[in-house]
């Protein structure tokens, strides 16, 4: 089970990497980088075209058909980032952290299609655990999300629904089905 779940935070980690190096590799321009400050650096950064780009995000969840009864719905905060890939195709990964009955944590990767340019879709495969402790205990969940823009702003609202498909850790338990709604907010213009 360790080893699925470094598996797991493996992939979301390397999506991520990708991410930023695809960025970088994209900005080479053959020569020494010039000094700049951040503020020159964001300026210089393209707007982020439909869904693409790095994001915040604010969203809140519950649990359903769950062996725990007791658990009520959390709230989280979190970030991530998307690259287009090619034609109509993204990866991305997330990371966010929940507060609800207890703190827990989640990093995520994902692959999906762009169905326009203001419309994602995706399967994801997330690494979820209680307590802060990552990779002690924990659970693997698969699933899928939809993202849409709202208006012409930076502002998209996602919903996610996942299962656990397994589990690491004593007082662990498999909850059926989690649903997530949320907002997120990109970086770099529209």
């Amino acid at each position: 089970m360790r080893k699925l779940m470094v598996a797991a935070a493996t992939c979301a980690a390397f999506t991520f990497l990708g991410a930023v190096v695809a960025g970088a590799l994209a900005a080479d321009k053959g020569g020494p980088a010039p000094d700049a400050t951040l503020d020159q650096l964001i300026a210089g950064l393209p707007p982020a075209q439909g869904l693409y780009g790095c994001h915040v995000e604010l969203s809140g969840a519950g649990l359903f058909l769950s062996e725990r009864a007791d658990r009520p719905a959390t709230v989280a905060v979190g970030g991530g980032c998307d690259i287009k890939m090619a034609q109509q195709l993204f990866a991305g990964a997330t990371i966010r952290a929940d507060w609800g009955d207890r703190k827990s944590g989640e990093i995520q990767g994902k692959f999906g299609l762009e169905v326009n340019p203001s419309l994602h879709v995706y399967p994801f495969l997330a690494w979820r655990w209680d307590d802060w402790q990552a990779f002690d205990v924990g659970t693997l969940h698969l699933g899928a999300g939809a993202e849409t823009k709202l208006g012409t702003g930076p502002v998209s609202a996602f919903v996610e629904g996942s299962t656990s498909v397994a589990k690491a850790g004593p007082g662990m338990t498999r909850d059926d089905v989690t649903v997530r709604f949320g907002l997120r907010i990109r970086m770099g213009g529209q």
